[in-house]
């Protein structure tokens, strides 16, 4: 009967590994990918809450309230939720 090492198991383990975690990096590099392009928008559309949260590319805009504009703020936040689990 052969004996296995522990740096045989070791080694055995972390190669079964390796592509989960390559394919766990990749999922996290999308993942970031679509939640920063949906922040970019909502920034975009929503400067004074960008302002508040810090980010502050946006300070010398004033936000849209028309009944349109928030309308739009609704459907970026549905689309985005919609396709989360497509994306991610």
């Amino acid at each position: 009967m052969k004996t296995v090492s522990f740096l045989q198991v070791l080694v055995v383990s972390w190669l079964a590994c390796a592509p989960a975690g390559v394919l766990a990096q990749q999922a996290d590099g999308k993942l970031e990918s679509v939640f920063k392009t949906y922040l970019d928008d909502y920034f975009r559309r929503r400067p004074l809450e960008a302002t508040r949260l810090g980010e502050h590319r946006f300070d010398s805009q004033l936000e849209e309230l028309t009944p349109e504009a928030r309308a739009k703020w609704l459907e970026l936040t549905r689309r985005m939720l919609a396709d989360l689990p497509r994306e991610g």
